[in-house]
């Protein structure tokens, strides 16, 4: 099954960040989707390799084209991009949420959530978390309320939190 997702939303100074570099673009994006299969995006979490027995494709690129790619790419690193999420159910593995709303920020520096309030396992999670990239050991800082959760089912989908001691076999509540 395929994931619908509806994006919407607005650039500013793209085209001036693009020939000009005296502003940097902002992308204000909204995300709508009535279900989302997480596990249908997991090849772009990992990291790419040339795939050796893909056909060879010969494509005469000229310098323009090269440093238009360049220009776009880095306009595109270099940019905010800020998402309001608004999701019905979202699907990864064995993890099921519900009612998923979220502000999530993919800054130059790093990563932002905010606001973030989904149903899980019969109770609520609400998150604020952010993931600094500018540092080298990309401190996570995570603020996280959970109520009413059943945690025997928050540990089996979140593969006990790779704890072996402590697992949703033996714990309830």
């Amino acid at each position: 099954k395929a994931s619908a997702i509806k994006l919407t939303g607005s650039a500013k100074h793209f085209l001036s960040a693009y020939f000009n570099d005296q502003y940097k673009a902002s992308f204000n994006l909204n995300v709508a989707s009535n279900d989302i299969d997480l596990n249908e995006f997991r090849t772009f979490l990992v990291a790419r390799t040339p795939n050796e027995n893909a056909p060879k494709k010969v494509v005469a690129k000229t310098n323009s084209y090269r440093k238009m790619n360049r220009q776009l790419d880095e306009i595109l690193a270099l940019s905010d991009m800020h998402f309001a999420v608004n999701v019905g159910k979202i699907h990864y593995r064995d993890f099921t949420a519900h009612q998923v709303r979220a502000d999530l920020s993919l800054l130059s520096n790093g990563i932002q959530l905010r606001n973030v309030n989904i149903n899980h396992a019969g109770g609520n999670v609400k998150v604020n978390a952010s993931l600094d990239q500018s540092k080298s050991n990309n401190p996570i800082h995570l603020d996280a309320q959970i109520n009413k959760v059943k945690i025997d089912q928050l540990f089996k989908a979140f593969e006990n939190f790779g704890i072996d001691v402590l697992t949703h076999e033996n714990i309830k509540g």
